[in-house]
C-alpha cells in the first residue's frame, strides 16, 4: 500500500503545475512583468532641471552665481539649440558674479528665456 502526501498529489496537478513552471523562463522576473523599470528619486530641483528650468532666488554671491551657471552650462551641453527659461528673483549682489551670469547667457548656444518672478533689484535686472 502506497501512502501518496498531499503535496505531491498538488504537484501532479496540472492547474498547479502550469502555473509553478520551475525553470529558466521562472527565474527570469521580467519574462513574466516586461523589461525591468528603474526608478529614481528626483527632487524638485532635479525635475525642474530636466525640463530645463534654472532659478536665481534670492542675493546673487559667488555661490549662487557659480551654480547658475554651472545649469545653463550643463543644459547648453545636453541639448544645445534648446531653449533654457531662467527665472529670477533676486535684490541684486555682486556686480562680478552678476557679470558671471551675464557672460554665461551671452556665451551659450541655446536661447535663454529670462522671467522676473516677485523683484529683479539693482544687478538682477540686468
Amino acid at each position: 500500500m502506497s501512502i501518496e502526501h498531499p503535496a505531491t498529489s498538488i504537484a501532479k496537478s496540472s492547474h498547479f503545475a502550469a502555473h509553478c513552471r520551475m525553470g529558466p523562463k521562472n527565474m527570469e522576473p521580467h519574462s513574466q512583468y516586461g523589461q525591468y523599470q528603474r526608478y529614481r528619486q528626483m527632487s524638485l530641483d532635479d525635475m525642474l532641471l530636466e525640463n530645463r528650468i534654472v532659478f536665481l532666488i534670492g542675493e546673487i554671491s559667488y555661490q549662487r552665481a557659480a551654480e547658475v551657471i554651472m545649469k545653463m552650462l550643463y543644459l547648453d551641453n545636453l541639448k544645445r539649440n534648446s531653449e533654457i527659461s531662467l527665472y529670477v528673483n533676486s535684490p541684486g549682489g555682486s556686480v562680478d558674479d552678476t557679470m558671471a551670469i551675464y557672460d554665461t547667457i551671452r556665451f551659450v548656444g541655446s536661447p535663454i528665456a529670462t522671467y522676473c518672478i516677485g523683484r529683479a533689484q539693482s544687478g538682477a535686472a540686468v
